[in-house]
């Protein structure tokens, strides 16, 4: 009977460990908040987020090991704030280490180009701009309303840094508040949403699901 017992304590602990490493090392669950990277990914979305080609976070160490990729435009990536390692965002990056960006009203100017799109169609937040060129992503925005923070002269990525934007530009967490961010504030990059809750639609009486979302890439 103990050897019986023992025999499954250790299979119970063994796929704890197995667990903890998986979600420490490799793939871990965020759960979009907010629409700050609307209409690429919505509230109520649980996406999936790689971490592996960013580094390894090790318990005790303010610092990853084994970083194994640059970072690529248009990528969407899990952020940590300046202000608290534990406060995590989505966002997108918009340049690398030595690119030269520019913000003129909200549109973003990359080494003397304009990557945003015209405005087709309107949406809650703002008018959408599409036709992001695909080298930079292919991907839409929303445009902000008007700020100061939508004005930033050019300026040349640092080494070993990236230049971080909002989809939803009305929002403005992001490089406009903290310049270039350290490639080790990056957690892992997003890939699909495996599951979407909206909680403003209910469904006998709960939080209706967004079928038509499962399994989403994210570009």
């Amino acid at each position: 009977m103990w050897r019986y017992i023992k025999d499954h304590l250790e299979t119970v602990l063994i796929a704890i460990i197995l667990a903890f490493g998986v979600r420490q090392f490799i793939l871990t669950v965020y759960k979009m908040p907010s629409p700050t990277m609307y209409p690429a990914v919505e509230p109520g979305d649980f996406l999936f987020t790689y971490k592996i080609p960013y580094g390894l976070e090790v318990p005790f160490l303010d610092r990853k090991i084994g970083r194994n990729k640059k970072p690529s435009r248009g990528e969407v990536v899990v952020v940590r704030s300046p202000d608290s390692k534990d406060s995590l965002f989505l966002k997108r990056i918009i340049a690398v280490e030595g690119d030269r960006v520019e913000l003129r009203d909200g549109a973003v100017i990359l080494n003397s180009e304009s990557i945003d799109g015209g405005a087709d169609r309107g949406s809650l937040f703002g008018p959408i701009r599409s036709e992001v060129p695909q080298e930079h992503g292919g991907y839409s925005v929303v445009m902000p309303k008007g700020s100061s923070l939508d004005n930033l002269e050019e300026m040349i990525v640092p080494k070993g840094h990236v230049f971080i934007l909002s989809d939803n530009r009305t929002i403005y967490e992001d490089s406009r508040d903290w310049g270039p961010i350290p490639l080790d504030w990056i957690s892992g990059r997003a890939t699909i949403v495996w599951f979407s809750l909206d909680w403003e639609r209910k469904q006998f009486g709960l939080p209706a699901v967004r079928w038509e979302r499962l399994f989403k890439p994210i570009h």
